[in-house]
């Protein structure tokens, strides 16, 4: 790309605070120019129209996750370049951002900056972690290896078993009257720790080790 062009950031967010607060921060460099989309399906399609350099990507999307919109993104452009934005600071979502190929995570509890230097590292090749939670991420990591399935709360098992009878997480999340997001958190955290690629695979797996 000549060095003339601006580097071009697509947002998904669907907080207008957040994007207002974007809208600012990045707007102090003339070398940015930022692109914003409120939801996986708009934003899907602003990537496959607009093919940013970088993409930041709200975890919680009212649609789909942004989990699964990074997916559906790397199926399309393997080359892409995603910033997973999120208030969750569980190395447990970072992990499995990672997993999907997301070449960084910056917390919105962090330094607003972050996600200035975040893009221009992103921008340039190279994965973006806060030193604190790549520290968070090793720990899991090396525990994870050494111990067997972690303890699973109340909620946790019904939502496996409301799963495993043939609920959507939309139909367990009106059950349980939370938000899809809650539900979709629940799920996502279920999947890293039994080790699954899937929600199926995941109630399979939860099956067999009579997890319920």
């Amino acid at each position: 790309m000549p060095s003339s062009d601006p580097l071009k950031v697509l947002i998904i967010d669907d907080h207008p605070i957040v994007l207002s607060g974007c809208r600012g921060l990045l707007s102090s460099d003339p070398a940015i120019e930022m692109i914003e989309a409120t939801n996986g399906k708009d934003g899907m399609a602003a990537y496959l129209s607009e093919r940013p350099d970088v993409v930041v990507i709200d975890i919680n999307l009212p649609d789909i996750s942004g989990l699964e919109l990074t997916r559906r993104i790397i199926a399309d452009d393997a080359s892409a370049r995603i910033l997973i934005f999120s208030m969750n600071d569980d190395p447990v979502f970072v992990a499995e951002a990672l997993k999907c190929k997301a070449k960084g995570y910056v917390s919105k509890n962090g330094d607003p900056n972050a996600i200035h230097e975040a893009i221009l590292q992103v921008a340039a090749g190279e994965v973006w972690l806060p030193s604190r939670m790549a520290e968070k991420l090793t720990v899991l990591t090396l525990s994870e290896a050494n111990r067997e399935v972690a303890a699973f709360t109340a909620r946790e098992i019904e939502v496996l078993r409301q799963l495993a009878n043939g609920k959507t997480m939309s139909e367990v999340a009106d059950a349980f009257r939370v938000s899809y997001k809650t539900i979709a958190n629940i799920c996502t955290s279920l999947r890293v720790r039994i080790g699954a690629r899937t929600a199926i695979e995941m109630v399979a797996m939860a099956l067999d080790r009579k997890l319920i």
